[in-house]
């Protein structure tokens, strides 16, 4: 049975003679993670009559807790194998699930909050236990620095109803120190960034202005963070415009986000913008007395870098480089 339900393609039909050959089978634990073949399917994004039938041959399956702590309920919220039909069905058979905090402080709403699923399944989640939106899970985290960290192209509708919910979580840091926009700002690698990035930062900023100026643990601002994670030009522009003064702010190791920028491989623009918006970051050196001209000279391609130091600030450019 548990074999089984550890397969996506299992269907009730394929489980119903297995029922019928072992009633017990499905109130049985499997030994390493102490799953029922209910936890296992949720797992599994399994049909939903499958789970209508092992709920009919065990009911109390549906508030049972693994090892970890997780009720079906929070595994079948799975970032990877994530099915509406199949979350909604176990809600519905046991409400109180959505109030059951796993090992880990994490309720059904942080689960939801990090996978891909609509604002109305979000919202079903919020509505069947409220207390959620200000509820921490082991991190420190609130659903709303989930939802940031994992931000999809259904977030801004997402964002939206957190924040009518609570607009103070805006405001409120995580066990690093981390407030939502940070987490948002921490998720922005890659060459697409995130859907909807400056609307994002927008809508946190409108909730809490001084998100901008606020550093986590390691003293970074939203724009250092963004900085270090890659992030494209338009929300590290837009970061800058709304606060030109974090281009001055060193974090606990004393880089300025010019040294970020100038030690990875990003676009000149940022390089051009901070430097505009600070230009003694130039001759400003890290711990390890490094510039940031000489940070970009060590990257593996740092010509664009370099180029931008030499026409914005040659003698200063020229003085390092020699």
């Amino acid at each position: 049975m548990h074999v089984a339900c550890g397969n996506s393609w299992v269907t009730a039909s394929f489980l119903e003679p297995l029922l019928a050959a072992n009633p017990e089978a499905a109130a049985v634990f499997e030994k390493d993670r102490k799953q029922l073949p209910l936890h296992i399917a949720a797992e599994n994004w399994s049909d939903v009559d499958v789970f209508k039938m092992l709920l009919a041959a065990f009911p109390p399956a549906v508030l049972v807790a693994d090892k970890e702590g997780k009720l079906p309920l929070h595994c079948s919220l799975q970032k990877y194998s994530f099915s509406v039909d199949v979350a909604t069905h176990l809600i519905g058979a046991s409400p109180a699930a959505l109030a059951h905090k796993t090992n880990e402080d994490s309720l059904a709403f942080h689960k939801a909050c990090a996978v891909e699923a609509s604002l109305d399944f979000v919202k079903l989640v919020l509505d069947g236990h409220p207390e959620s939106i200000g509820e921490e899970d082991s991190e420190g985290r609130l659903p709303i620095h989930i939802l940031c960290e994992t931000s999809q192209a259904s977030s801004v509708g997402k964002l939206q109803l957190l924040l009518e919910a609570n607009r103070e979580a805006a405001g409120r840091s995580d066990g690093q120190g981390k407030l939502p926009i940070h987490s948002l700002c921490g998720g922005m690698g890659g060459d697409s960034g995130v859907p909807f990035g400056v609307q994002l930062l927008g809508m946190l900023l409108e909730a809490h202005p001084e998100s901008l100026a606020a550093c986590d643990m390691e003293g970074q601002t939203p724009l250092a963070t963004a900085i270090s994670c890659g992030a494209p030009d338009k929300e590290v522009l837009f970061l800058l415009e709304s606060y030109p003064q974090a281009a001055s702010q060193p974090d606990s190791s004393g880089k300025l986000p010019l040294h970020k920028a100038a030690g990875k491989l990003f676009s000149p623009r940022q390089v051009q913008a901070l430097l505009e918006a600070h230009p003694a970051a130039l001759a400003a050196l890290t711990e390890g007395n490094l510039s940031a001209l000489h940070l970009a000279c060590s990257s593996d391609e740092w010509s664009p870098q370099v180029c931008v130091f030499v026409v914005v600030c040659p003698v200063l450019a020229a003085e390092q480089f020699v």
